[in-house]
């Protein structure tokens, strides 16, 4: 994450506006209600175990997961446009109605 394109911390007025918000505390932001790594409900521990032990149906793909290759810069430009890169990855790209 440390290259140009995701740009630099930030520093002068910006670093101070930041720092005065409510949610920046001990030099980082927080959330206002802490978040718990895990539900209520459930242990880490439980949820190694079954992870590694349980037989869960469904676990894994049956077959071929189905994948087309994409040239993004063939894609015409006035289209909808939505495709998934894997895991967390998206290229959404949604023409709005100037009519809306």
């Amino acid at each position: 994450m440390k290259q140009p394109q995701f740009g630099a911390l930030p520093t002068g007025k910006r670093l101070e506006l930041i720092k005065k918000s409510p949610n920046y505390k001990d030099g980082k932001f927080r959330n206002l209600i802490e978040k718990p790594t895990i539900s209520d409900g459930y242990s880490m521990l439980e949820e190694i175990w079954n992870t590694m032990f349980k037989n869960i149906p469904m676990k894994e793909p049956v077959g071929i997961i189905p994948s087309i290759k994409t040239d993004l810069k063939t894609l015409h430009p006035k289209e909808n446009v939505m495709i998934w890169f894997g895991h967390s990855s998206f290229f959404c790209k949604l023409m709005v109605s100037k009519f809306l």
